[in-house]
């Protein structure tokens, strides 16, 4: 599929999810970052681009459309997203299904005070140690 087949695809699933939820009635792509809505046109004019997992420059591949103005400044957000959540399920992978390897900085939440603690999990042993 080309680019352009792709981006009409995204736009076409985007616009049916958005109508379907909103009820809204006119055919547009909400922008997933700014929230901002967009005719079938903009796909055309350049102004929806494709938002890519990770860096297209990566070999990344996309995912989704975005307005052009959140692709350059704001874009990245969504792949320190998908960083946290992949940090995420490696982790419950790990501490839940005992299920590989682990470390990372975690925020420990108790008796409402929070401190910042490195977590490793290897072979379904946890060890929690402060910084």
């Amino acid at each position: 599929m080309n680019k352009i087949e792709l981006k009409k695809n995204f736009f076409e699933k985007g616009a049916k999810a958005f109508r379907k939820i909103t009820g809204y009635g006119d055919y547009c792509y909400c922008c997933p970052i700014c929230k901002g809505l967009f005719p079938f046109q903009a796909i055309k004019t350049g102004v929806l681009t494709m938002e890519h997992v990770h860096s297209e420059k990566l070999g990344g591949k996309p995912i989704a459309l975005t307005c052009k103005q959140c692709n350059s400044t704001t874009g990245y957000t969504i792949d320190a997203a998908i960083v946290n959540r992949d940090k995420l399920n490696k982790s419950v992978e790990a501490l839940v299904r005992k299920n590989g390897s682990y470390e990372g900085n975690y925020s420990l939440k108790m008796g409402g005070e929070t401190i910042n603690v490195n977590l490793e999990v290897h072979n379904g042993n946890v060890t929690i140690n402060v910084p």
